[in-house]
């Protein structure tokens, strides 16, 4: 268990597991490409948990680059909570959830691992903000080549809803955020007020203290109200206890709307400052939470969690 975690003493029975994707169910550095899949003996036991308890993804990512990877999953809950997915089957298999899709007027989708009912964020002004964050993307492109972009997509209607700018490939990425990132934020403000009305300014860039990416979209993305919508769609009452995993920043607001959080520290150059009550390496998650399993979902203290 890694220093610096804010203990608390705690003994409650956990009746529904969120986590992040990206460095928390798989490394950081796995998470290009078709690398970016949950190790195979971290995959088995949440898909034996999951046959138990309700387990859920909460993602900056979109359901394009999850499909496939999260079938595991009871709610999948992308771009930070502006786009979600409840699965009503998983492999022919019902899973053992609380929600009513019925209620929720959802849109039915198939997806690779079963059928899903999809609902997202709406608003008037996203589809001229996403022209506006394509030109963005390619004043980005054009003035800093050294960085990747990665666009991410509703679902539902396959809209350009945001964009990571990734230098995570670079040797020297550290030096990259504090001397060059400063410079791109500055080009997206400046692009967003050359080409946009007042009214359809204010593009959400969300920085990280220090991951090798900026994550820019055409709305409020905030993990905790995610978390909140999650609670929602499964139906938890006020005898529920909920356990959060994450590993960066962005997952903070998610950590103090858990009943029990865990930040996961996937990359050793990375000192992210969780607001977490505990704090695990990337190693130790696998045991955790096949020794929660084992003794029925019941979290006392970490200490007595961890093999």
């Amino acid at each position: 268990m890694a220093n610096g975690e804010r203990i608390t003493r705690i003994f409650m029975k956990i009746t529904a597991i969120v986590s992040d994707y990206d460095g928390t169910l798989c490394p950081t550095d796995s998470t290009n490409g078709s690398k970016g899949r949950i190790p195979e003996d971290l995959e088995t036991v949440l898909w034996s948990i999951s046959k138990v308890v309700p387990v859920c993804i909460l993602s900056s990512k979109d359901f394009k680059f999850l499909d496939g990877k999260v079938g595991f999953s009871s709610v999948v809950t992308c771009l930070n909570g502006a786009e979600y997915f409840v699965c009503k089957n998983t492999n022919g298999q019902s899973n053992t959830t609380k929600y009513s899709v019925d209620t929720y007027g959802l849109k039915k989708v198939i997806g690779t691992c079963g059928t899903y009912y999809a609902g997202s964020l709406t608003n008037g002004n996203l589809e001229e903000k996403s022209l506006v964050l394509r030109k963005i993307s390619k004043a980005i492109v054009d003035r800093f080549q050294d960085v990747t972009i990665k666009e991410k997509y509703r679902y539902t209607d396959n809209l350009l809803v945001g964009i990571t700018i990734d230098y995570r490939h670079l040797k020297k990425w550290d030096q990259y955020k504090t001397n060059i990132e400063p410079y791109i934020i500055k080009l997206i403000r400046s692009t967003e007020r050359e080409i946009t009305s007042q009214s359809n300014r204010n593009f959400y860039i969300q920085q990280f203290l220090d991951h090798p990416f900026i994550d820019v979209y055409t709305f409020e993305a905030e993990k905790g109200s995610g978390l909140k919508k999650i609670k929602r769609l499964l139906k938890l009452g006020s005898n529920d206890r909920l356990l959060y995993l994450g590993d960066s920043e962005s997952d903070n607001p998610a950590f103090l709307a858990s009943d029990i959080s865990i930040g996961i520290r996937s990359d050793r150059r990375l000192n992210v400052k969780f607001d977490s009550n505990y704090v695990l390496e990337f190693n130790e998650l696998r045991p955790f939470l096949k020794n929660l399993q084992e003794h029925d979902f019941v979290f006392s203290k970490m200490e007595n969690n961890i093999i």
